[in-house]
């Protein structure tokens, strides 16, 4: 049971470090009408540094923000036809994927529709349940390694009772366990 827990951990670890301290906002653009929003403009403006990602929905109505980085945004959506609606105080968090949906209203681009009092939102992008940390709280942990990334591997292979070996290859109970380097 122990030798599983550790391998399962071993193995997700490698996620989590493929994607790093990076989050991920997706969702659908639609009308009141339910019909989706081809081409509208998605923007997430990160609060602390003021860096904005756009990106266009799909023909499906879709949209997908990769590889940004834990904070605070605020996210907006325009069309023409539409007014434009605001998403303030969207956390993201490390690792995070959120889905963040919008419906937009019929009116001038000009006009804007914020949104403020909403519960919160839920991970619906993914099946995992897990919860996350602050980029604070990651950069703190006591996983590093000599170029500073975080490495799960070598934590469980220096720390766990019945493991010996390094970063890249160990063994848990004298089982042989080869870990895949790291492509960076």
């Amino acid at each position: 049971m122990f030798k599983g827990l550790v391998m399962f951990t071993v193995l997700s670890a490698g996620i989590l470090l493929a994607r790093g301290e990076r989050g991920t906002f997706n969702g659908t653009v639609s009308d009141s009408t339910g019909a989706v929003v081809p081409g509208a403009m998605v923007r997430a403006i990160n609060v602390e540094t003021n860096l904005e990602t756009p990106v266009q929905t799909t023909s499906a109505g879709v949209y997908r923000m990769p590889y940004l980085p834990p904070g605070t945004y605020r996210l907006s959506v325009s069309a023409p036809g539409f007014k434009t609606a605001l998403r303030d105080n969207v956390i993201l968090a490390v690792a995070q994927t959120l889905t963040v949906d919008f419906v937009l209203e019929v009116g001038q681009v000009s006009e804007q529709v914020t949104v403020s009092s909403e519960s919160p939102l839920l991970e619906a992008g993914t099946a995992e349940i897990g919860s996350y940390v602050s980029k604070k709280e990651f950069d703190t942990w006591p996983i590093t390694v000599g170029d500073g990334r975080r490495q799960i591997q070598q934590f469980i292979f220096s720390s766990l009772p019945g493991t010996v070996g390094g970063t890249f290859q160990g063994s848990i109970n004298w089982g042989a366990i080869l870990l895949p380097r790291n492509p960076d």
